[in-house]
């Protein structure tokens, strides 16, 4: 018994589970050793590569993945992780340099180093805006450094343990998301395939995400100064809520979700409205594309999913689904449904398609996008030196089975096997007692 206690105890110390799922990808043409990576809209990244001799900042197209605009950074100078602070100015760490970068956002013209230095190594840089705006600095330890926005003088540590108090090694590239109200630091850890997310309030590891998997294409490099392919680079965006994965020498920028603790950061904004006898109108629009779905209902629920997937339902005893992802397509449904269920689809790889379809209505959903194709389906859920809108529907990957997966099952049961442990300790509590007893 007491064996048994002790395996239920170790899934309870376990991570909770995520669910990470491919939404697209976006071929990169520059495969290089990236090390920053931050989306500045919804139509570009900025990018800053590592290596002395080789560091750039750039501008990356997020409709295709071509470098817009670079500024080359001193050959004495390894770039590390960078994020956007206030004022349009982009922070960029420094491996083994001490220094704080500073550039302009939209020019990359090169400002003034932060007033102080880095105390030893720089590797990832985030910025955490609550309870006060500060900046997150990891060095490749088991420590976060929190700095002053406007000093960069460090004014707390945070241990990053998993849950049983081990502690989490070579925490690399940073980004701060929010699950619901919850905000989580998501990191890559050098080394390893994963992505874990951090409770920053405590230091724990909230989950831990297999991302092997993720670098499908890899490119022909002739030099690879900081060694093979790995994961190296977050980026989410709050106000499209569209999450993108990188690495270093990586052929694709991977678009993803992460679902975890009921909530789902990636795959576009979310906006849901029920009413009763009214009509409902909702639009989204995240980057170039832009859907827009009208519903009229009586006593029903109009729901409206934006990004890589929308989802659009009207119901009197019916339901009716239509999916979108990019490309180029118009498209109208007409389905009428009493205790029926209606889906139509017109789609279209590249150009532009346009289709209809009608029936007998006692109730309507019509949808149309520019720059979107039209699908009816439904989605299921290295080594660093010793000196760290999709745009077009042909760039988009089938998410095939193997690319929508979960790690960590035996943590998914922790939260199931919580009130057995709590059984089994008290059945072994009085059984010592009633020994005892006697």
């Amino acid at each position: 018994m007491t064996a048994l206690l002790l395996v239920l105890l170790l899934a309870i110390a376990l991570p909770a589970a995520a669910v990470l799922r491919v939404l697209g990808r976006i071929p990169y043409a520059e495969p290089r050793c990236i090390q920053g990576f931050a989306t500045i809209d919804a139509d570009r990244f900025v990018v800053s590569e590592g290596y002395w001799g080789l560091s750039r900042l750039l501008h990356v197209s997020i409709a295709n993945g071509t470098v817009l605009k670079s500024q080359n950074i001193s050959r004495e100078i390894f770039a590390e992780g960078l994020v956007i602070a206030a004022n349009n100015v982009v922070f960029v760490l420094t491996y083994t340099n001490a220094r704080v970068l500073r550039y302009d956002l939209l020019s990359l013209q090169q400002l003034s180093d932060a007033p102080t230095p880095l105390r030893g190594e720089g590797w990832g840089l985030a910025l955490d805006d609550t309870p006060a705006t500060a900046f997150v600095v990891s060095n490749g330890s088991s420590y976060l450094s929190f700095r002053d926005l406007s000093s960069f003088a460090e004014t707390k540590l945070l241990f990053v343990k998993y849950a049983s108090g081990t502690p989490v090694k070579k925490i690399n590239e940073l980004e701060l998301v929010r699950f619901g109200a919850k905000r989580v630091l998501l990191a890559n850890l050098w080394f390893d395939e994963v992505i874990v997310g951090i409770d920053l309030d405590t230091g724990v590891v909230l989950f831990s995400e297999n991302t092997r998997a993720l670098n499908v294409s890899p490119r022909t490099v002739v030099s690879k100064p900081c060694g093979t392919e790995t994961t190296n680079g977050i980026a989410w965006s709050a106000e499209t809520n569209r999450l993108f994965l990188h690495g270093k020498y990586w052929g694709d920028i991977v678009e993803a979700e992460i679902e975890w603790n009921g909530a789902t950061i990636g795959g576009g904004l979310r906006t849901t409205t029920t009413n009763a006898a009214t009509t409902t109108s909702t639009t989204t629009t995240t980057g170039s594309t832009t859907a827009s779905t009208t519903g009229s209902t009586t006593g029903s629920t109009t729901t409206t999913t934006k990004a890589a997937t929308t989802e659009a339902t009207s119901t009197t005893g019916a339901t009716t689904t239509v999916e979108m992802t990019s490309g180029s397509t118009s498209g109208s449904t007409s389905g009428s449904t009493s205790g029926s269920t209606t889906g139509s689809s017109a789609g279209s790889s590249a150009g532009s398609t346009s289709g209809s379809t009608a029936g007998s209505t006692s109730g309507s959903t019509s949808g149309s996008t520019s720059g979107s194709t039209l699908t009816a389906s439904t989605t299921s859920a290295a080594t660093k030196p010793s000196s760290s809108s999709l745009g077009s529907a042909e760039r988009l990957s089938s998410l095939s089975s193997t690319e929508s997966r979960s790690t960590n099952v035996v943590s998914t049961a922790s939260t199931m096997v919580l009130p057995v442990v709590l059984a089994l300790v008290a059945m072994l509590g009085v059984h010592r007692w009633l020994f005892r007893a006697k």
